[in-house]
């Protein structure tokens, strides 16, 4: 069987609740999954140019435990399917009310009256920012809660690092192109540069390198003024658009030896590697659930 490999973050979850409600997150999925059940078109979410849906519902009581799914569905323009061996394509074919489906598989752990999400980061799939879309939008149709906050659970204080982030000897930092976007609300010049490789190459990552000679005194000093609009956007944002961003500079706290710094690995993440289906290539549900349950326990005794 083949497989592939997946990341889970970990976020902290603090619902707000309505003033008037006696129900919790808890009755909020069950309310979900009953509509599941009935077969409700409320069980739908129309976000953007796609559909989201929490479904496969599972409660468990015994381990404080939520499992499901989050669904991105789309029912735009469909990609189309090559055998490589002779570059035929053909069509994916669908009625008018089928969609192409990516799945999210998520743990909301509530045990010790704390609610811990492990959530699978996939490119194509739902984010974090669709599950939460989702939640408050049921909660405010069933007048449990109005808003969610989320955070990334961290390792380290971010604040620490950076002041012992000093001068910079290499930097390399990559992103995909569907977040090349989000780096105009960083800054300008970061943007720009991100753009204009993504446009020359039309590359799916867009990955800058540079490297700076500290010994002859060339310290990186305007880099190091564009991490810091970085770390000042991670110190505000629930979601990054980097996947990767690693700094080799002086750490002050080392003699300002040279030290690297992977600065996305700051926040709580697990490397897992799931079975995917033979014909269809899509990732096998109770596998992939079976390991994030050991991973949270192995994190965070959840």
């Amino acid at each position: 069987m083949a497989n592939k490999d997946r990341i889970i973050n970990y976020f902290e979850i603090a619902p707000k609740y309505t003033d008037t409600t006696k129900e919790s997150i808890i009755d909020l999925f069950n309310k979900i999954h009953q509509l599941k059940i009935d077969q409700d078109p409320l069980r739908f979410e129309h976000y953007g140019d796609k559909y989201i849906y929490i479904t496969d519902i599972i409660i468990d009581d015994k381990l404080k435990h939520v499992e499901g799914k989050v669904l991105h569905i789309r029912k735009d323009a469909f990609p189309e399917l090559m055998d490589i061996t002779d570059d035929k394509i053909r069509d994916v074919e669908a009625t008018k009310n089928e969609g192409i489906v990516e799945k999210t598989h998520f743990i909301l752990s509530y045990k010790n009256n704390e609610i811990t999400l492990a959530f699978e980061h996939n490119q194509y799939g739902a984010r974090i920012t669709d599950f939460v879309f989702y939640l408050e939008h049921k909660g405010l149709i069933y007048g449990i809660l109005n808003k969610i906050i989320y955070n990334p659970i961290n390792r380290d204080n971010l604040m620490e690092v950076r002041k012992r982030i000093k001068n910079i000897s290499y930097i390399v930092a990559k992103v995909h192109k569907d977040n090349i976007k989000r780096l105009k609300e960083i800054d300008k010049d970061i943007f720009t540069a991100f753009e204009t490789v993504e446009d020359v190459t039309s590359a799916e990552y867009v990955t800058l390198e540079l490297k700076y000679d500290v010994a002859k005194g060339t310290s990186g000093s305007l880099i190091r003024s564009k991490l810091d609009k970085i770390l000042d956007f991670f110190s505000k944002s629930k979601t990054q658009p980097f996947n990767i961003l690693k700094v080799k500079a002086e750490d002050s706290e080392n003699n300002n030896l040279l030290k690297n710094f992977d600065l996305l690995n700051l926040w709580y993440r697990s490397n897992i590697k799931v079975d995917l289906k033979d014909k269809s290539k899509t990732i096998v549900s109770i596998d992939i659930i079976t390991k994030m349950r050991s991973e949270l326990n192995k994190e965070f005794g959840l």
